[in-house]
């Protein structure tokens, strides 16, 4: 029940987005609803504390299908959406009880970047 309503959301109101592998010419086209990341909780990013609600613009948050575990994918893989690009920082899956909902993600945004 929740799976199916989560993928739906993510299909209707995500962004469509490209998986880019370090060495590959693998890549993968997902939906994805990305977020900046705002910190709460008096977090601590690096040693350093942030504020709650604080929102630097390099960090963002990634929920996508879980039919997608970026897990199975190689540290300093990419993904491409409209003109920016991220690198994916950290990765797990949410499950309820035995099934898996989503994937999360904490991207980080690569400057420079122009979309081709």
């Amino acid at each position: 029940m929740y799976k199916e309503l989560i993928f739906n959301m993510i299909q209707k109101y995500g962004r469509l987005c490209m998986l880019v592998p370090p060495n590959s010419n693998k890549n993968v086209k997902v939906n994805a609803i990305i977020n900046p990341l705002l910190y709460k909780n008096k977090m601590y990013l690096n040693n350093a504390y942030l504020a709650d609600g604080y929102c630097d613009k390099g960090y963002y948050l990634y929920i996508g299908d879980p039919k997608i575990n970026l897990n199975d994918y190689p540290i300093g893989t990419l993904l491409r959406c409209s003109n920016s690009e991220y690198t994916v920082m950290r990765t797990e899956q949410y499950y309820i009880g035995n099934t898996a909902v989503y994937t999360w993600a904490i991207l980080q945004l690569r400057g420079g970047f122009e979309y081709a």
